[in-house]
């Protein structure tokens, strides 16, 4: 007879493997290529955008960064490709810029300020061009957002 510490161990394991089982099902699929379809998209404007590389100085460790220049409201009116659209998943970045161009972050003109995401988020890069209509510019995964604040802000 076995003693009642193996029957509880083998019980354990078989939750644990069930509880696995059942974490590793709800995960996304290897099969998605992007992180915006789902959810609640957020969309910032500004002149220009880019995804570029961040290097932490204390450590060599190379991350993206959202790199937005001269952010814009979203209530302004755009010119044609004067303007690039930022979309993404995250509330942050919008939250981020807005605060800035609303003047809540009081920012000199043309400093650049940088944020920890906190995370890794999907971003997409869109220019808008003639009659409204956007052309892709790029996407990627972002940690890092650097904001250049405008030359002028609308206070």
């Amino acid at each position: 007879m076995c003693p009642p510490i193996a029957d509880e161990t083998f019980m354990f394991r078989r939750a644990f493997i069930a509880l696995n089982l059942v974490a590793f099902s709800l995960l996304p699929s290897c099969r998605e290529t992007s992180g915006l379809e789902k959810g609640v998209l957020y969309e910032v404007y500004a002149d220009t955008a880019s995804i570029g590389q961040w290097v932490d100085p204390r450590a060599p460790i190379s991350q993206l960064k959202l790199i937005i220049d001269g952010p814009k409201k979203a209530n302004s009116y755009f010119r044609p490709n004067s303007t690039v659209v930022i979309t993404t998943n995250n509330e942050k970045i919008a939250a981020r810029v807005d605060d800035i161009v609303s003047g809540r972050i009081p920012v000199p003109a043309r400093m650049t300020t940088d944020y920890s995401l906190g995370g890794t988020f999907t971003v997409k890069i869109e220019k808008i061009v003639e009659g409204g209509k956007r052309v892709p510019l790029g996407e990627g995964r972002v940690n890092f957002l650097e904001i250049v604040s405008p030359e002028t802000l609308e206070r």
